[in-house]
């Protein structure tokens, strides 16, 4: 059979958001792939970042309400760049601080979802949607965070949203 035919009909789920075909149940970043994409087999074995996955346990970790496990991920003297012009933009600096700021979300209707996290020795960039639903707010923007990771920790995160206005309402409770 012909693979651009295969592709035509479906055989493949194009709905991952790099563009390459991917088989069926393929869907973290660390599963090992062989992929037909226009008549050649493509092998790739893609391993994630350990830095990328402790972001994604810290988290795990916050949405569950683990107060011991973010706080074991992120380094003591983290700093987080929050921007915006509510009131709890600004710099966040210190573990306590950060565990304040995550905590001070759960009465602002909060939530977070991960679309790709990667990263590297140094980095992990995570592409999220974030939002509020509470009494008279349902809104959601898309924000890009940086991190800068040392020994396995978060020590830094920057903080970039799609949506100004909407990141603010997010946090103005």
């Amino acid at each position: 059979m012909d693979p651009r035919a295969d592709l035509q009909a479906g055989g493949h789920d194009k709905s991952n958001r790099s563009g390459v075909p991917r088989r069926p149940g393929s869907q973290r970043p660390s599963d090992s792939v062989s992929q037909e994409w226009i008549g050649a087999t493509v092998s790739t074995v893609s391993i994630e970042h350990p830095n990328a996955s402790t972001y994604r346990q810290t988290a795990d970790a916050f949405r569950a309400g683990d107060v011991d496990r973010v706080a074991e991920l992120v380094a003591s003297d983290v700093i987080w760049h929050v921007p915006g012009s509510h009131a709890m933009a600004g710099d966040v600096v210190g573990r306590d601080a950060v565990l304040e700021w995550l905590a001070a979300l759960s009465g602002l209707g909060f939530w977070l979802r991960e679309d790709d996290v990667f990263g590297n020795d140094q980095h992990v960039c995570a592409i999220s949607v974030m939002g509020a639903r509470r009494p008279g707010v349902d809104v959601q923007t898309r924000a890009i965070s940086v991190f800068r990771y040392r020994d396995g920790q978060q020590v830094e995160r920057w903080l970039y949203p799609d949506d100004q206005a909407s990141w603010d309402q997010i946090f103005d409770g």
